[in-house]
């Protein structure tokens, strides 16, 4: 019989990633932020969200990236959100090609690695990447959009969607973003 510390610690572990998940989330991220900054300006991009804050238990279902446009992306800021999010997803869709793979969601563009959910005894890897942008804007904050229109607007079916306010960039990358 286990004691309550061996308990525990057997239970830590099997919620903590492991290597082969640290390396697969690694590289798969890398890999959409390089595709992102091939098709697009962007002025810096960063981790966001609990695997960024080293918070992520098992299984990693996602890792968000947050990419900030730069200056030659300003057009975008006076065109409804969507469209930002739909360009994302057309600039995903050329590297990731499978049927489904890549999907916009309410505010960023996800492309899914491993559709179906895989046991507790696997070595597993990390399932999709968010990639979400952004425009800063004064004061450190960004502005990002979202595909469904702000809660008590009045917006309509050609231009849905808002730009949401957040928080500094520093706060976003210790993962207080949503």
């Amino acid at each position: 019989m286990l004691t309550t510390a061996e308990a525990f610690e057997k239970f830590r572990k099997r919620l903590e990633l492991s290597e082969t998940e640290r390396k697969d989330a690694a590289k798969r991220q890398e890999e959409v932020r390089n595709c992102i900054r091939d098709g697009f300006d962007i002025k810096t991009d960063f981790l966001s969200g609990s695997y960024r804050r080293h918070t992520k238990t098992k299984p990693l279902k996602d890792v968000d990236v947050l990419f900030v446009l730069g200056a030659k992306e300003k057009e975008r800021r006076s065109k409804p959100p969507i469209d930002t999010l739909k360009a994302f997803e057309q600039c995903l869709k050329k590297k990731y090609t499978e049927a489904g793979q890549v999907e916009i969601g309410r505010r960023s563009v996800t492309v899914e690695f491993e559709k179906n959910y895989y046991p507790d005894d696997h070595e597993g890897k990390v399932l999709s990447i968010d990639a979400v942008p952004a425009f800063e804007c004064d004061g450190g904050t960004m502005k990002y959009p979202t595909k469904s229109p702000a809660h008590g607007s009045r917006q309509t079916r050609k231009n849905t969607g808002s730009r949401r306010l957040t928080k500094t960039r520093n706060s976003m990358a210790t993962g207080s973003l949503w």
